[in-house]
Formats: structure tokens, C-alpha cells, sequence
């Protein structure tokens, strides 16, 4: 797919846009930091290493899945920390690598 990618936008002559293959999870360190991130795809948790690479002032939207229905928030990132707000119910298939880590429970 990347290198399809690669084709159509050369095809069209895009020469600010960047392909990076890898584990989305990890997002694109070298490129940032951003001014938006969007998760294409449910999340049930998102590793800091991802919103770390958001900009001061920066935001980052996502579907939050809760069972089977999902919340879309958009994430506002100040003082290094995100706050959320609801935008509107959705759901998605939970992206591979932002799924809840197990943790041991009494």
C-alpha cells in the first residue's frame, strides 16, 4: 500500500507529503511535533509515544470504543497534558496496538 501510495502522489505531483511505513502506534517522531493527529480507526488506549509527538496548543481526535458503541473526543493538548471532549457517538474497529494492555485484577 505505501508504495502505491507513493505513485498516486507523485502522480499528482504532492512533494509535501511523507509515506511511513511501521506500527502506527508509534506515529512518525521525525516529522513532528503536529499540530493534529486523527487515529483512522477505534481506540481503547493510546500510548503516550504517540501523543507526545503533539505540538503545545496541538489536538488529536479519536473513536474511544466502550464495548461495542464508541465516542468520538477531540483531545486539546496544554501544559503537556490532554484534555477531551465529546464530539459525537461512532464506533470502529479497534486499531491493532490501541487495544487495553491486560493487567492483573482482584
Amino acid at each position: 500500500m505505501a508504495s502505491e501510495a507513493e505513485t498516486l502522489l507523485g502522480d499528482i505531483s504532492a512533494d509535501n507529503v511523507a509515506v511511513i511505513e511501521g506500527p502506527l502506534t508509534e506515529g512518525a517522531p521525525q516529522h513532528g511535533p503536529y499540530d493534529a493527529i486523527v487515529v483512522q480507526g477505534g481506540v481503547q488506549d493510546i500510548p503516550a509515544r504517540l501523543t507526545d509527538q503533539l505540538k503545545e496548543g496541538g489536538k488529536i481526535g479519536c473513536v474511544f470504543m466502550e464495548g461495542v458503541l464508541g465516542v468520538c473526543r477531540i483531545g486539546l493538548k496544554t501544559d503537556g497534558k490532554i484534555t477531551w471532549r465529546y464530539a459525537f457517538n461512532a464506533t470502529a474497529p479497534v486499531v491493532p496496538g490501541f487495544e487495553h494492555e491486560p493487567a492483573f485484577q482482584f
